[in-house]
């Protein structure tokens, strides 16, 4: 519903905000969700792996917060506090805070199936922040500041919501989390994997080296990155059901994954087909100059290995392949940024748009063809 809303607004069919407004929000958007993966340095993932693996012990996260999610909070808001202005690091840090103890209580919600509980708690952040700006905007100019504001409020709200439902489990042993450089530079690359493109938009540099292309092209880029947000949404609405049962374990030879294939080949059938019509339909929604068949090539790539990345980084995570996932990661995102680095000294921004699915490309196959190299388990 996020992506919905994202995409309404970069899409260029329907003027619900005003255009400089709608802009700076998504930008803004960006940073947040790249500040929660910077400050739950991967606990969440480590939380379900964890419970999937053994859902008989309680989760606490006390100690990550306060040492860990809070420092690192507000640091990054320092950042995003020059890259825009204060008023949005403010916004920033509480959010960052109040989500990332969200979304850590989140995971173990999920791990535990109580999918009740996460999508009442996932509908009391974005679409409802989505709903009170439309909707606001329909009596009266809705500002970035008072965006800014009741962004915050839906934060408040879905940890309000969760800290009276959460799961406690008083008489299991308690299994403390708290996020390490190793387990917090995964999901840090991870999401770099899937949004530099992204991310490095909201850099005057970059925008304005992608506009060179067309005045829409910009504009369009945002427009297709909410498709592999609304995709990713999706799966992530599957996780717990999908990620346990598509677990690969190490190691594995190229037969075996042949194999597993051949028996899931219905899922896969269904997952090229989905990304097809769904990207295609999406599409219809863009109003303004044509995209790019070079844009919609490389986002129908993305798309269609979002999937198995996922499950690689689970299965990875699940066995303790730390120090290997990071390994992957880094080199995926080394290429990613080097073509990028490329497209601008030989001024040529269409490239631009291919690091994604070449990132995810490398990961995918560094993942099955290389040495997850040894153990090293971010949960006893």
């Amino acid at each position: 519903m996020s992506a919905l809303a994202l995409t309404i607004i970069t899409s260029n069919r329907w003027h619900l905000l005003d255009p400089g407004v709608g802009i700076s929000l998504v930008l803004f958007l960006q940073w947040q969700a790249f500040g929660l993966t910077v400050t739950k340095l991967g606990v969440d993932q480590v939380i379900f792996a964890a419970i999937t693996d053994n859902p008989h012990r309680r989760v606490v996260t006390t100690a990550h917060m306060r040492r860990r999610a809070a420092p690192l909070g507000l640091a990054f808001s320092l950042v995003v506090s020059v890259v825009f202005n204060p008023w949005y690091g403010l916004a920033c840090f509480l959010s960052l805070v109040l989500d990332t103890q969200s979304i850590l209580r989140l995971a173990d919600l999920n791990a535990r199936e109580r999918y009740t509980s996460v999508m009442t708690a996932s509908l009391l952040n974005y679409p409802l922040f989505f709903l009170l700006v439309f909707g606001l905007q329909v009596w009266r100019p809705v500002t970035i500041g008072l965006a800014l504001a009741m962004f915050v409020m839906t934060s408040v709200a879905r940890w309000a919501w969760l800290s009276v439902h959460r799961s406690l489990h008083s008489r299991l042993p308690a299994l403390s989390c708290q996020g390490t450089a190793l387990t917090g530079v995964a999901p840090l690359l991870n999401f770099l994997m899937f949004r530099v493109d992204q991310v490095l938009l909201g850099t005057t540099v970059v925008t304005t080296f992608v506009a060179t292309i067309g005045s829409d092209f910009v504009r369009q880029l945002l427009f297709l990155g909410r498709y592999q947000e609304l995709l990713s949404g999706g799966i992530a609405m599957l996780t717990g059901i999908l990620l346990p049962r598509l677990h690969l374990r190490y190691p594995f030879s190229i037969r075996e994954i042949l194999m597993t294939a051949a028996t899931r080949r219905w899922l896969i059938l269904v997952h090229i087909i989905g990304v097809g019509l769904s990207l295609a339909a999406y599409t219809l929604v863009w109003r303004g100059a044509p995209l790019p068949t070079i844009l919609l090539v490389s986002v129908a790539v993305s798309a269609l290995l979002i999937l198995p990345a996922n499950v690689l980084t689970y299965s990875m995570i699940r066995q303790g392949h730390l120090r290997g996932l990071v390994r992957n990661l880094a080199v995926a995102v080394a290429i990613g940024l080097g073509t990028i680095v490329a497209s601008y000294i030989f001024g040529a921004p269409k490239v631009f748009v291919i690091a994604v699915p070449l990132q995810l490309t490398f990961f995918v196959s560094l993942a099955l063809s290389s040495s997850w190299l040894a153990r090293q388990h971010a949960y006893e």
